[in-house]
Formats: structure tokens, sequence, C-alpha cells
């Protein structure tokens, strides 16, 4: 019995590195389309890389499924989406070390100013601690405001659990109809009590094939992309995945 549960778990392995592995492999095989030229990184430099990508996700969101978190290199893909522009990012790890970390904050400060220079007090950034019972976001946003959720498995399956309890308790007390419920009335209320849309990509970082709870109503039309490990990230591997996103022509279930 040992044998074969070892066998089995063998097979998972391999079949799980083999899929990772094409998938990181269709990445970075593709031509690169964006500028050939050594610069320097700031913020100009950035923001010019992000007019030669098809599209930009308007939320990001990123999966750390490693157990040793960098908040360096978090920190620095943060300082990333903020300058080509994306507004919205989360952050998830299963067991919510980042909600309790209060040295990510520090080093968000420290990479915008040691990648934008003078550059980086354009910028607000807003950390959100927690799905629901949040201060509701800046209706007017800037421009320049980004607001990143730091997400954990509480948020994911725990967050419908707590939507389908809110809606029993309102049609117990008549409020809502048993018909008056459905997807559409579900997506209103995670994003009233949100305020973030749904994500447009998330990237994967580790060798789980797997999302292991992360925010399931909300990534039902989510791109997911991966990568081995965030740690040391480089700019260009980080760009390689953007266009990598950008070239996804998405269906929806439609026919040509």
């Amino acid at each position: 019995m040992l044998f074969y549960d070892v066998l089995l778990q063998s097979i998972h392995l391999v079949v799980t590195w083999g899929t990772l592995l094409v998938s990181w492999m269709a990445i970075f095989v593709k031509p690169w389309k964006l500028s050939q030229k050594t610069r320097p990184l700031n913020l100009s430099s950035i923001y010019s890389d992000s007019k030669l990508l098809q599209k930009l996700p308007i939320h990001i969101g990123f999966l750390f499924l490693e157990d040793d978190l960098s908040c360096t290199d978090i920190a620095t893909l943060i300082v990333w989406c903020m300058s080509l522009g994306i507004s919205y990012i989360s952050l998830y790890d299963r067991k919510g070390i980042l909600k309790r970390n209060a040295f990510l904050e520090t080093e968000i400060v420290r990479k915008q100013k040691e990648l934008l220079g003078k550059d980086a007090t354009r910028f607000n950034i807003f950390l959100h601690r927690h799905f629901f019972n949040r201060e509701k976001l800046v209706v007017e946003r800037n421009i320049n405001q980004i607001d990143v959720q730091l997400l954990s498995e509480e948020d994911g399956r725990q967050s419908l659990v707590h939507t389908a309890r809110q809606f029993s308790r309102a049609v117990a007390v008549k409020q809502y109809k048993i018909s008056d419920i459905s997807p559409s009335t579900i997506d209103t209320f995670l994003l009233d009590k949100s305020s973030f849309p749904d994500p447009d990509l998330v990237l994967r970082f580790g060798a789980v094939d797997s999302l292991l709870g992360f925010l399931p109503w909300q990534v039902r039309l989510t791109e997911i992309l991966s990568l081995p490990t965030h740690r040391n990230i480089d700019y260009k591997s980080f760009l390689r995945l953007l266009q990598a996103f950008g070239d996804i022509k998405q269906r929806f279930g439609k026919k040509d």
C-alpha cells in the first residue's frame, strides 16, 4: 500500500511540474516585443513600457504559494505595478503572513524612493488588511492612488460563507426574495463590500498548481499565469508576464 501511495505522489509531482514547465515555456519563448535597449529603471522608462503593452490589468493579484516570503521583492512588484499604471493590487498568502507583517509597508516606502527618486511622492498607496469591514475607498480616485489589499484564506471561501449568511438574513426578514438572488446580485454585493473590481490577471508564484482559496468567486474570468518563485524576480521577467497577458484573447465562450 505504501508503495502505491509513493507511486501516486510521484506521478502527481511529475504531472504538476510538467504542467508548470509548459506554462513557463509558453511565456518565455515568445518573441520579446518591448524595448531591447538597456535603460535606467525609473518612472519614465517603466511608464514608456506600459505604452508598448497590448493591455494592462486594472486589478492584478499576486498569489504567493511559497513558505518563504520576501517583503523586499513583493514591495518591488508593487512599485513596478504602480509605475505602469495598475491601480488595484491584491497580495494573497494562505496563512496571512503579509497581513501581520508591518515590515512590508516600510519596504514599499523604501522601494518607492529607491526606484522612483523624487517621483515617489507623486503616489499614494493604501494598504487594506481586511476584505470586509474596511473603510470605503475614495470615490473620486486620484490617478496616482494605489490600493493594495492583503488577503489570506479567510478572505477566500470564508468571504462566500459570509455573503451567504448575509443573504440568508436578508431573505429571512423579507428584504430579498430567493428569486432576487443571482450571480449579478452577488457580484454587486462583493464589489460594494470590497470596493475592488474583479482581478483581470493573477500571477501565481510557486510549484503548487492551485489557487489555494484565493477569491474563488471573483476569478471566474481571470487570466492566471505562473512563475516558480517571486524571490529575486527581475523586471524583464515581470514584463514578459504582462506581455503574455496582453496577447491573450478572451472569448468568453464565443465561437469565431
